[in-house]
């Protein structure tokens, strides 16, 4: 695979996901996902994480401070409850 080969790929999974994610009811979007201590839409919000700037990293490290972990978990559940 060259490179556009895997940003084709990449795009596509990313397109079947949100269109998957668009189908969700109200309760689908609250259950507990795989994700111990975490909800689907928690982890749907996770996945929009790589689309932040290192600005928006520093502020999240300073908002959520106890580690890497701890901020990504945070940062997912504070996005996951901003308005769609």
């Amino acid at each position: 695979m060259n490179v556009d080969d895997i940003w084709n790929a990449i795009d596509e999974q990313r397109a079947r996901t949100a269109d998957l994610l668009e189908q969700l009811t109200d309760d689908e979007w609250r259950r507990p996902s795989l994700c111990e201590g975490w909800t689907v839409r928690d982890v749907a919000a996770h996945l929009t994480l790589q689309q932040l700037t290192v600005v928006d990293l520093v502020r999240m490290a300073l908002r959520h401070p106890g580690g890497v972990n701890t901020i990504i978990r945070e940062s997912s559940r504070h996005r996951a409850r901003q308005p769609s």
